[in-house]
C-alpha cells in the first residue's frame, strides 16, 4: 500500500469489474474491483468455527455507477492496509480515497454477497487519492510518476497522523 513494494502492483495489469455485476458472479471466483472508500470499519477479531481466532476489517465502495460492496480484509491486510485505510478516511475528511484492489474472492455470508481480500492467495491493495487516479487516466504513460507521488502523499498524510 505505502511501501516500497507498491511498485510491483502493476497498476495495468488490473483488469476491473464493475460493481453491480459482481453481486450475480458466480460465488468463489476472483475479481478486481476500483471505488471510492464509503465507509471502513474498526479492526476486530472474531472466532472461527475451528476455534483459531482471526482478525477482520471491513470497508464499502462505490464506483461510478454508485453502486457499492462491502469487501473484508483479512490477516495482515487488517494491520497494514486496513489501519492505514481507517486513519486516511477518519482523519482526512477533505480528501477522497479510491482503493484499488486485486484477486478478491466473490463469497456470500447471510445471502449478501461481499468481496474477500487474503494475503495469502495473492490479493493486493492499492489506495489512490481521486486527484491521483484522474491523473492516472489522463495521462497513462505517467503512471511511475503518479504512484510515486501517491506513495510520497500517503506516507507524509499518514505521518501527520501518527
Amino acid at each position: 500500500l505505502c511501501s516500497d513494494d507498491e511498485s510491483d502492483i502493476p497498476f495495468d495489469s488490473f483488469q476491473f469489474t464493475k460493481i453491480a455485476p459482481i453481486k450475480d458472479a458466480v460465488i468463489n471466483t476472483n475479481v478486481d474491483v476500483i471505488g471510492v472508500v464509503k465507509v471502513v470499519s474498526e479492526t476486530y477479531s472474531i472466532h472461527q468455527p475451528d476455534g483459531t481466532k482471526a482478525k477482520k476489517y471491513a470497508i464499502s465502495i462505490c464506483d461510478t455507477s454508485d453502486h457499492s460492496i462491502d469487501i473484508t480484509l483479512w490477516g495482515v491486510f487488517c494491520e497494514t492496509e486496513g489501519t492505514l485505510l481507517h486513519d486516511l478516511h477518519h482523519g482526512n475528511t477533505d480528501k477522497r480515497l479510491v482503493v484499488a484492489l486485486k484477486w478478491v474472492k466473490v463469497t456470500s455470508f447471510n445471502g449478501k454477497v461481499w468481496a474477500t481480500a487474503f494475503e495469502d492467495v495473492g490479493s493486493s491493495i492499492m489506495v489512490l487519492s481521486a486527484q491521483a487516479l484522474y491523473d492516472i487516466a489522463q495521462q497513462p504513460d505517467h503512471l511511475p510518476t503518479v504512484l510515486e507521488q501517491v506513495k510520497k502523499e500517503l506516507y507524509n498524510d499518514n505521518k501527520k497522523l501518527g
